[in-house]
């Protein structure tokens, strides 16, 4: 019977004209994918880092002002778009390593923790060195579509109610004491701004999208400013201020 078995085993082998792959066939897909885990294991670590940055430039300390809720704050906040980019390189790591040569052995619990594990340390390291800083900005800068899919933080920031708005700074007036503001919705708001506070010494333009922390006015569309803040802000002195001039270039 066995005899049987292994003649038939030959024959097919002989009338389809099988041919033994070469190992460096094997190797070569072996090496591959162990790139690509590789290769999404530091994208994994990248998008970490920038999740990283966006935390560090979180404006914790005037959460009450959109939600009396810390939990309702970060979840308004939360950078979605480098979540789900973690995630899905967490996603194909895991599924590339399952498809090693040995990845089969690894359960999923240990090949989670050990992705999970590689994607924290080197996207701390990078964030360290400024890479999730740089990231954001080379994204902001260059990819039309993320402006669309990341958070609207105008939309987010603008609670007159809560005593915040946000827009577009029009026109500086008066040396700076009277701005003009096109809101999320096309409104502009006249800001008196003789007593604000200027965030770590922020200087306004126009084109500037901002943050205005005070009070309603008595006038229609008239808000009072107790503190002026980027829109978006980073660790940078200088800081990257996402406007219409900016984007244009």
């Amino acid at each position: 019977m066995e005899k049987d078995f292994s003649q038939e085993i030959l024959e097919k082998i002989k009338t389809e004209q099988i041919k033994p792959k070469s190992r460096w066939l094997f190797v070569f897909k072996n090496s591959l994918v162990w790139l690509i885990f590789g290769a999404s294991i530091i994208l994994g670590a990248l998008s970490f880092s920038v999740i990283l940055h966006f935390w560090e430039i979180n404006d914790w300390d005037v959460s009450y002002r959109l939600s009396e809720n810390f939990l309702t704050f970060v979840i308004l906040t939360m950078p979605y778009f480098w979540l789900i980019c973690f995630l899905a390189f967490l996603g194909l790591a895991y599924l590339y390593l399952k498809n090693t040569k040995t990845g089969y052995r690894y359960e999923f619990a240990k090949i989670l923790v050990l992705s999970l594990a590689l994607s924290f340390v080197i996207g701390g390291l990078l964030y360290s060195i400024g890479a999730g800083r740089q990231t954001e900005s080379e994204f902001a800068a260059r990819a039309p579509f993320y402006k669309n899919i990341k958070n609207n933080q105008e939309e987010i920031w603008f609670q007159p109610e809560r005593g915040v708005i946000a827009g577009k700074v029009l026109t500086i007036l008066e040396n700076g004491e009277i701005l003009e503001l096109d809101d999320p919705h096309h409104v502009v708001w006249t800001v008196d701004a003789s007593d604000a506070e200027y965030f770590r010494e922020f200087i306004v333009k126009e084109g500037f999208m901002i943050k205005v922390f005070g009070k309603v006015g008595d006038e229609k569309n008239l808000f009072v400013a107790e503190e002026i803040r980027p829109l978006v802000r980073n660790e940078d002195p200088k800081f990257r201020v996402f406007s219409s001039v900016s984007e244009g270039k």
